[in-house]
């Protein structure tokens, strides 16, 4: 059942959660589900409905609130909206499903078919996207946050990015043998031969090394 909030009860999916435990208060609370039936026209099903208890609330109490409502004990709160209703001690293992969602809609794309525009679009749009909700509404724990993060650079490989980028500058040394750059390349590296005929020198330059390296690596991808 969903419907408005009710002072000292959040119900959904056919869970309620109490906050006090009076009998007094259980009468209240059926009460209103019941104004609330005839003016809705939607009715309870308390067969299927449950209760989550408070540790401290005492076993005496919790079989007269089970019989007053007609409703059987759960042992966990469940979640609402896809977040937990209640967050223990254990805030980690509370919110890896955040992660665990994010991994799996992760291995659900081939990455080969994405270009790096692709990816970042899909980081912003989804990765980026699943856990605005819940952060929305509790504060999300560092290692679940760092676990998301890691993923989107796994994701991401900034190394092939990182390739991709020397290869857009390999690509205007190829177009543009005219510019001052190619020049002092080719006098100092590959004087008489071609620039994908080139090799690393003994003495060179990082740059000259990263260039040779991406060269290596996107060889194929150049006709």
């Amino acid at each position: 059942m969903r419907g408005p909030k009710i002072s000292h009860l959040l119900y959904a999916d056919n869970s309620l959660l109490f906050v006090k435990n009076s009998m007094e208060e259980v009468c209240k609370v059926k009460s209103i589900l019941n104004q609330y039936e005839k003016a809705s026209g939607q009715k309870v099903n308390f067969e299927k409905s449950s209760i989550y208890f408070s540790p401290n609330t005492p076993a005496a109490d919790r079989m007269r609130f089970l019989s007053e409502l007609g409703v059987v004990e759960a042992s966990d709160p469940g979640n609402y909206l896809g977040l937990p209703l209640a967050v223990g001690k254990g805030k980690r293992a509370t919110f890896n499903f955040i992660r665990d969602k994010t991994e799996k809609r992760i291995q659900g794309w081939t990455k080969r078919l994405l270009s790096f525009g692709g990816r970042e679009v899909f980081i912003k749009s989804v990765v980026q996207a699943l856990p605005v909700y819940a952060m929305s509404c509790y504060l999300i724990p560092e290692g679940v946050i760092e676990d998301i993060k890691s993923q989107a650079r796994s994701y991401w490989d900034l190394k092939l990015f990182n390739i991709a980028l020397l290869g857009n500058q390999i690509w205007r040394l190829i177009q543009d043998e005219n510019s001052l750059v190619f020049k002092v390349f080719k006098a100092k590296y590959f004087p008489s031969t071609s620039f994908f005929e080139a090799k690393l020198a003994d003495r060179h330059s990082y740059a000259w090394a990263s260039i040779m390296k991406a060269k290596e690596a996107l060889r194929e991808g150049f006709f």
